[in-house]
């Protein structure tokens, strides 16, 4: 395995360690009352993408080993792509964050 691999898979893992922790904390976002459609709209999307965010470093872990088992190289572009999804939905859920704050009247 290459270091840029290995660098990858370690950074990846990471944040699927994190996992636990955000599917925690994602049951106090319905804890304030809605404030209007927009609102409930980017909630449960937000509750949604964090618990999904995993997704891509399971599928990718059973790539790996799969193509270990036969030999093959794991380390191809689509691999690249599934290890690389749990950042894009963390990215998704940052920006629906911010469009809650920025867009949803507060107080």
């Amino acid at each position: 395995m290459s270091d840029n691999a290995k660098f990858l898979f370690g950074w990846v893992t990471f944040f699927v360690c994190l996992w636990p922790f955000c599917f925690f904390m994602s049951v106090f976002a319905f804890d304030e009352p809605s404030r209007g459609f927009l609102d409930d709209l980017i909630r449960p999307s937000m509750v949604l993408v964090l618990l999904t965010y995993p997704w891509g470093y399971v599928v990718a872990c059973f790539a790996r080993k799969r193509a270990k088992k036969n030999g093959t190289d794991w380390w191809t572009p689509r691999t690249i792509r599934f290890l690389i999804a749990p950042f894009i939905h963390f990215g998704v859920v940052n920006i629906l964050g911010v469009l809650d704050s920025v867009f949803v009247k507060h107080g």
